[in-house]
């Protein structure tokens, strides 16, 4: 890390010396100051370190929407220790699973329960109490210099197993970089800044750490009223300024948006998850008329988004593809390069294929996965020099301009709300229910939506049963929301499943 990039922490700390009596959380209907939040961060850190856990560890947290959770992962970090988001609501073996594989040394919650304590039991890992009450002082780092590893998220994987994507603190330090002192954004201390991501979903990283280490305040969406409903209600009364959000939360919003949705204090909008639709780009510009929309482009791999996409009113609708705004040019420190079909790299106009990435945003790897790090990570020869580069798998094109264009992916992988699904996974677990019968998940639009059906051959499935099952194994996400019975399933040329002839089953 070089002097330019501080660690989060290092922001942080600096920003409540700045500014500790301004307010840095609000979350729980209560506000926060960076001082307050500091210091129930530092009382955080003496427990780990009471516990014997700190630098090169992993440390899992029970996610949740109170400053405990919050001031946790700061206190995890400032500890030396890298967090892992557990989201308590996915299935209790696919979280040991995690656990397990992540190696997690201790388990960070809110409150003592009997989620907590069957983790605790079904795993090697200590149980820490978040800190609720403040220590005497302020939020102090236990190393000298930034250990190697940030976060660890863990996504969907096609062979039924979660997938570790590890960040390390060089990935990090350049993203906060680029997000606070390129001159790319100007988010500072006046502003109200939304965050409405369960913080498995890496998003979340983009919509906590920079408000906190910009001395703007973070507005925690409640998790008992999640919707979009709910954002529109924050995004209101708390007249926020900045508002990090996924495309599927206009779809709902979508019939009140030029009609009875005003916002003008929202001055920016940065859309990423999903591919976002021009016609909910146009009239999100109308409810929020003084603010400017991004369209953002990155998977977990290169640490929550790299490219991205000015939205102009005048001008963005004509290069708008198949209905779908570009995701625009790399971030600086960052590259994106075309491998076309006839493996020719290529970053010239009109140059179409697989999007790699390269750059100092990039992970080296999955964690404990050299298989899927070698086929995923691969070293290029571009322009004379070796690089990294990661296969995102996504169909891109670049225009006349040089944005980059999505067109959609190579493999069976789909965003849902946000969240990446491997379709093989829910797959494999079907499978698994239901004793190798012929299946298959595919995913359909519905109003720029995504949501999934399953279509199963054996008409004598319990489908009740075999949803209560899956919900068992993996998260609600992704549990079809359909569930089709067919006589048989439709084969391509190929002799494999037609997937597009069963999404147009769905559309008939």
């Amino acid at each position: 890390m070089t002097q330019t990039d501080p660690s989060v922490i290092e922001r942080f700390v600096d920003i409540v010396d700045r500014f500790p009596d301004r307010p840095a959380l609000w979350a729980r209907n209560q506000t926060y100051t960076y001082r307050e939040l500091s210091a129930i961060a530092e009382a955080t850190r003496l427990r780990l370190c009471e516990q014997d856990v700190g630098i090169g560890e992993q440390v899992g947290v029970m996610t949740g929407d109170g400053v405990e959770t919050y001031a946790a992962i700061l206190g995890i970090m400032a500890a030396g220790a890298a967090y892992v988001p557990i989201n308590g609501k996915n299935p209790l073996t696919r979280n040991l699973e995690i656990i397990d594989d992540a190696e997690v040394s201790a388990l960070v919650f809110e409150e003592a329960d009997e989620l907590a304590e069957r983790l605790s039991e079904g795993s090697s890992c200590k149980l820490v109490q978040a800190a609720s009450h403040p220590a005497k002082s302020g939020l102090r780092p236990s190393w000298q210099s930034a250990p190697e590893l940030a976060y660890l998220l863990f996504t969907s994987g096609s062979t039924g197993k979660p997938k570790g994507v590890p960040i390390r603190h060089d990935n990090l330090s350049c993203f906060l970089s680029i997000m606070l002192d390129s001159g790319l954004y100007d988010i500072g201390p006046e502003d109200r800044c939304l965050q409405m991501f369960e913080l498995t979903f890496d998003f979340s990283v983009m919509s906590t750490f920079v408000p906190l280490c910009a001395g703007a305040c973070c507005y925690v969406l409640p998790q008992s009223r999640f919707g979009a409903a709910t954002v529109l209600k924050m995004l209101q009364e708390h007249e926020l300024t900045v508002a990090p959000m996924v495309p599927s939360i206009l779809v709902f919003l979508e019939p009140f948006l030029e009609s009875r949705v005003r916002l003008p204090s929202l001055r920016l909008s940065l859309f990423c998850g999903e591919a976002l639709p021009d016609s909910l780009a146009r009239k999100w510009t109308v409810a929020a008329p003084n603010g400017r929309v991004e369209n953002l482009y990155g998977p977990t791999e290169a640490t929550v988004f790299c490219l991205r996409y000015l939205w102009q009113p005048d001008t963005s609708p004509a290069e708008a593809v198949n209905g779908v705004v570009p995701i625009g040019a790399p971030f600086p420190r960052s590259r994106a390069v075309i491998l076309e079909e006839s493996g020719t790299l290529s970053q010239k106009v009109g140059a179409r294929g697989e999007l790699l990435l390269m750059g100092e945003q990039l992970s080296t790897g999955y964690w404990k996965d050299p298989a899927k790090t070698e086929a995923a990570f691969i070293t290029i020869d571009y322009r004379g020099e070796r690089d990294m580069a990661y296969r995102t798998g996504d169909i891109c094109s670049i225009d006349e301009r040089e944005n980059f264009i999505y067109h959609g992916r190579l493999d069976a992988q789909v965003k849902v709300d946000g969240f990446r699904v491997e379709l093989g996974e829910i797959e494999h677990h079907v499978r698994q229910l239901l004793d190798r019968t012929s299946i298959a998940v595919v995913a359909a639009s519905d109003k720029g939506r995504t949501y999934l059906a399953l279509f199963i051959e054996r008409p004598e499935v319990d489908l009740e049963r075999l949803r209560d099952e899956l919900k068992a194994r993996v998260p609600m996400y992704m549990v079809p929301q359909e569930m089709v019975f067919v006589e048989r399933l439709p084969l391509n040329l190929n002799g494999k499943v037609d997937r597009p002839a069963l999404v147009r089953s769905l559309m008939s």
